[in-house]
């Protein structure tokens, strides 16, 4: 089989072996190409894109932790510490965005919160309410909820205790 690839060799002229050996590395160099480069070049390209994904997921992880953080020291201060209750209260309303809405809480007699607030989501408060029960073992003693102004605004009135 060798010996008729050479003799079939030795019989195409000299330019046609220059055009034969150009075409072969022509198709040697298609093929690298293919499946070499190519894959590499795609493989860069998404290597890329999930380099972005994992770094905002690292930033968000970041920020999570921070929240986290400042939830644990707010807990850790006002664990077991009355009058660390209102500084609790105020400092989970900023987390969870709500420091402009509650207006300012008020300690009465018995070492409890009392807030009153104008008008806010009802869904923003349950969730509020949940993370303050939560994360700082703070509960509601009394509350008083009337319609707001708008679809499903309330108002509400409540003092809130440490468990």
């Amino acid at each position: 089989m060798m010996a008729t690839l050479q003799g079939r060799w030795q019989r195409y002229s000299a330019k046609e072996r220059r055009i034969l050996i150009a075409l072969g590395v022509l198709v040697l160099a298609l093929l690298v190409y293919a499946f070499v480069l190519l894959p590499v070049q795609k493989s860069r390209a998404h290597l890329a894109t999930s380099l972005l994904q994992k770094q905002s997921q690292l930033q968000e992880m970041k920020m999570a932790a921070a929240r986290i953080s400042a939830l644990r020291r707010a807990y850790q201060s006002a664990k077991g510490k009355p009058a660390e209750l209102k500084a609790s209260v105020e400092t989970s309303a900023r987390l969870h965005g709500l420091a402009g809405r509650i207006g300012t809480p008020r300690q009465n007699g018995d070492g409890d919160i009392e807030l009153t607030i104008a008008a806010i989501a009802f869904d923003s408060w349950a969730a509020w309410i949940e993370a303050l029960q939560g994360e700082h073992q703070i509960r509601v003693k009394r509350c008083l909820v009337e319609p707001g102004g708008e679809a499903g605004s309330v108002k509400i009135q409540a003092t809130l205790t440490s468990s």
